[in-house]
C-alpha cells in the first residue's frame, strides 16, 4: 500500500464522519484553497462541484473507457480509437499469452492515471507483481474518494489498448484535452510525460499561449500540434449537445487518438493560477445552455 492509498483511505474516513456535501467543502478548501459556495455557484470549480454532486444519468456511460468507445465511432468514426486487445470482467480471465508484448491495461471504472498499468515489454515483466498491479487497480473504487459516484456505477472491467508512444522522445506522447463549453473548444490543456516529469501548459485553439497554470507545473512552450485543426474539429463534434465536456486526444505522427471524455475533469479541484481564470471559465459554464444530448 503506497502512499496515495493510505491518503484515500484517511479522506474515505472523513467522508464517512461528516456526509458527502460536507466531504466535498473540506476537500475543496484541502485541495484549492478557498471553501465552496454550493447555493450560488459561480466559479468553475464550484459549478463542476455541483455537477459532480447530481450527475446526469449519461456521466456513466461516457466516462466508461470501455463503453465511451461505441459513442466515439458512432460521432466521428473508428479510425480515432485505440487498438483494442482484450475486455474482461476479472483479472483472472486476461489472456496474457494472447497480448502483444507491449499495451497499456486500464480499468474502465477508474479516472486520470490511477487504473493505468504501462506494460512496454511484457516479456520482461514479473508476472506475479504484474498481476498483483492489476488487482489493485481492479479493485480500486476511483469514485469514492474523489466524490464521483458516477464512476461508482460503472462495471469493473480491464481492457488492454495499443501503447501510444512518441518514437522521438520514448515517451506517452502529449496528452492534449480540449475543455468544450456548449460544443466549442475554448481551451486546450497540454500534459507531458505524464507518467514521469508530468508538467502542463495551456493554450488557446489557435494555439496562443495562455499565462496560467492549474494543479501541475508549467512546461516549457509546445510547438504547435500537426493535426490541431482536425481534434478540435474532432472534439467539437463528441462535446455536441453537452453543457461542458472535457474531450482528451493524443497527436500521432500519422492519425488522430481519442483518449477519454470526462464531465468532472480533476474532481472540479482545480487550482488556477491566477484565480481569476476560476471566475472566467466560470461564466463561460453559467452562460452556456443546458445539455440537449440525453444519451
Amino acid at each position: 500500500m503506497n502512499k496515495r492509498d493510505l491518503k484515500n483511505i484517511a479522506w474515505l474516513g472523513v467522508k464517512k464522519l461528516v456526509g458527502r456535501t460536507n466531504y466535498e467543502k473540506i476537500r475543496t478548501r484541502y485541495n484549492i484553497g478557498y471553501w465552496p459556495d454550493l447555493k450560488n455557484p459561480r466559479t468553475y470549480c464550484e459549478q463542476m462541484i455541483c455537477m459532480k454532486l447530481a450527475p446526469k444519468p449519461y456521466f456513466s456511460k461516457l466516462a466508461d473507457k470501455y463503453a465511451v468507445r461505441d459513442f466515439v465511432e458512432k460521432r466521428i468514426g473508428k479510425n480515432f480509437l485505440t487498438r483494442l486487445y482484450m475486455v474482461c470482467d476479472r483479472v483472472e480471465d486476461i489472456p496474457w499469452d494472447k497480448l502483444p508484448n507491449s499495451f497499456v491495461l486500464k480499468a474502465v471504472h477508474s479516472g486520470g492515471s490511477q487504473g493505468v498499468i504501462i506494460v512496454r515489454d511484457l516479456a520482461k515483466e514479473n508476472r506475479t507483481k504484474l498481476i498483483a498491479r492489476a488487482q489493485r487497480a481492479y479493485k480500486t473504487r476511483f469514485g469514492s474518494f474523489t466524490n464521483e459516484d458516477h464512476y461508482l456505477s460503472i462495471k469493473p472491467r480491464l481492457i488492454a489498448e495499443e501503447l501510444l508512444i512518441d518514437e522521438t522522445t520514448g515517451l506517452v506522447p502529449v496528452d492534449y484535452k480540449c475543455y468544450c463549453f456548449g460544443g466549442t473548444v475554448k481551451v486546450i490543456e497540454c500534459h507531458t510525460d505524464r507518467f514521469g516529469n508530468h508538467l502542463e501548459a495551456f493554450y488557446t485553439p489557435e494555439w496562443k499561449r495562455l499565462d496560467m497554470t492549474t494543479n501541475l507545473p508549467p512546461s516549457g512552450d509546445l510547438p504547435r500540434p500537426k493535426h490541431l485543426r482536425e481534434f478540435v474539429e474532432a472534439a467539437e463534434k463528441l462535446a455536441a449537445g453537452f453543457k461542458f465536456v472535457r474531450v482528451d486526444f493524443y497527436d500521432l505522427p500519422d492519425r488522430i487518438v481519442f483518449g477519454e471524455m470526462t464531465f468532472t475533469g480533476a474532481s472540479g479541484w482545480l487550482h488556477f493560477t491566477p484565480h481569476e481564470v476560476d471566475h472566467e471559465w466560470g461564466e463561460w459554464l453559467r452562460n452556456t445552455k443546458e445539455d440537449s444530448y440525453s444519451g
